[in-house]
């Protein structure tokens, strides 16, 4: 599933409308109608049904004027409310709400609709509290307010009808976007509509995928309205969203005469003095994701300690920079976990980014790296010997940046996409909606995870996962990073569904990672 900034948007249309020749009336036309199909859904399951249909003044409010006239054909009551002074609509909106007027004033249709014009009421001095204390209560809502145009707060009187629409105890269907989010991060402006479905025309939008914007859309449905892929490529469309379709295209290939050569070696640093959970887990992580090998590597006799609980895993007590360097030739490298910000281990993650070889940097390789005086500098260095994923939470990425979190979280993939830019580096952003970003502008923003997953060493088995991808013969590392993100949330979902969101630990995402890779390889 592909997905788009609402600029993008309007450039697909743009050139879907002016270059291949499909009228601007013909993709609202298919638009409306998909979204009544969803309406007409709900609406055959309920027993003399009504429905009240909010339509704003643009395009968005001419997607519920052709709403309103499929309900009508099938024989519905429908009441549909106008916010906007004066004739209101315009464009092909306009045309849309003139053939709706002829069918309810012809009576051309077996329905029945009446039309409110909510404008001009205001303008004859009625609040528009009254005005919405008056309205009657609705089984289905549709919200055509807004759309992804929204280019600020959502304000009077379309504030009120939002609110309104959430105080009621109606099915709520969100045409193209539930009004008052912003459709390129997610962020709501002042109010926004909480949704039931919405039905989002051409491509995902980005703030659909994004909290808190994902939250508000309830039942995403994508739907095709004929807008070419090749239009998609020209508008700049970079962004997608990982599912188990787009997991199972970036998985490794599983030769059966394989060995434990083809799966690759994973060399997983860190686990410092008493801290080898952390590292454990990344060990294990590794092997789960089909990782021939994994070493668990420190600098102190603990790490040996990983090998007592799992003799899957071998361990090392590395001695210094030179021997990191002999050790890591020809494997997958996954830092951080436990490691500390020793001067030692400071060393390591120098040299380590000095090695022509695949890494995984996380938690303190991250914050030494953002320690340096130049840590752009260095991780530019480290790209260009060989492939480098960055997996930071928000912390972490703010020290690595300089910037404030609410800031980098006020929109993330333009956060993520700069640094992976900047810096050469895959930049996986972890969050409810995790951002992986590729220094060549593309992204992808994951579907699967819960808030159980919220717990320690959480991302200690990410890293692991994506290392032990990352290190099989036929990957790389962009596809190794968006599997591994993907993989890793729906193990989460998995131990959600077996221990409870509450209860679940890092311990049973690592038990859950062979379900879910099989689940996206089905």
């Amino acid at each position: 599933m592909r997905i788009c900034t609402a600029a993008q948007m309007r450039e697909c249309d743009r050139l879907t409308i002016e270059e291949v020749g499909l009228p601007g009336i013909a993709l609202m036309e298919t638009a409306g109608r998909a979204a009544a199909d969803a309406v007409l859904e709900l609406l055959a399951e309920r027993t003399r049904p009504t429905t009240g249909i909010f339509c704003g003044r643009g395009n968005n409010g001419g997607d519920g004027f052709v709403i309103a006239r499929v309900l009508l054909q099938h024989g519905y009551a429908v009441d549909v409310y106008l916010l906007g002074s004066g004739s209101g609509s315009s464009g092909d909106a306009e045309v849309n709400l003139s053939v709706l007027r002829t069918l309810v004033d012809q009576d051309l249709a077996p329905g029945r609709c009446q039309l409110h014009r909510l404008g001009d009421q205001l303008a004859d001095g009625i609040s528009i509290a009254g005005l919405l204390h008056g309205i009657p209560a609705y089984d289905v809502v549709v919200d055509a307010l807004l759309g992804t145009g929204l280019g600020g707060v959502v304000r009077t009187p379309y504030k009120e009808v939002v609110e309104h629409l959430n105080r009621a105890r109606s099915y709520v269907v969100a045409v193209d976007i539930p009004s008052g989010l912003d459709s390129d991060t997610g962020q709501v402006l002042g109010v926004a509509v909480d949704a039931d479905i919405t039905v989002t025309f051409g491509l995902a939008k980005r703030g659909q995928v994004l909290y808190p914007g994902r939250s508000h859309c309830g039942d995403l449905r994508v739907v095709d309205i004929g807008i070419p892929d090749g239009v998609c490529d020209r508008a700049g469309v970079a962004g997608m969203a990982l599912t188990r379709a787009t997991a199972r295209a970036a998985l490794p290939p599983r030769p059966t005469g394989g060995h434990k050569g083809t799966f690759g070696h994973v060399l997983c640093l860190g686990g410092t003095g008493g801290h080898t959970g952390a590292i454990t887990l990344t060990s294990m992580a590794a092997l789960r994701a089909g990782a021939g090998l994994s070493t668990a590597v420190g600098l102190t006799p603990e790490i040996e300690r990983v090998a007592q609980v799992h003799p899957e895993v071998m361990t090392w007590v590395v001695a210094g920079p030179s021997a990191l360097a002999s050790l890591a030739a020809g494997k997958t490298v996954a830092a951080g976990p436990g490691l500390g910000v020793s001067a030692a281990a400071r060393d390591l993650v120098l040299q380590l980014c000095d090695l022509d070889t695949v890494r995984v940097l996380d938690a303190d390789a991250l914050n030494i790296v953002a320690r340096e005086v130049d840590a752009g500098g260095l991780l530019r260095r480290a790209a260009e010997k060989g492939p480098t994923i960055l997996t930071p939470h928000p912390g972490e990425f703010s020290r690595l940046t300089g910037r404030r979190i609410a800031d980098l979280l006020a929109d993330p993939v333009a956060a993520a996409r700069d640094f992976a830019t900047d810096t050469g580096c895959i930049v996986v952003l972890k969050g409810a909606a995790t951002v992986v970003a590729h220094p060549d502008g593309r992204y992808a923003l994951n579907t699967s995870g819960n808030p159980g997953m919220a717990t320690a060493g959480s991302g200690d088995v990410l890293t692991g996962l994506i290392a032990g991808l990352a290190a099989q013969a036929g990957s790389d590392a962009w596809s190794a990073a968006c599997a591994g993100v993907f993989v890793h949330g729906l193990a989460g979902d998995r131990a959600a569904q077996s221990v409870g969101r509450r209860s679940l630990t890092a311990t049973d995402l690592v038990a859950h990672i062979g379900g879910a890779l099989e689940a996206c390889e089905a």
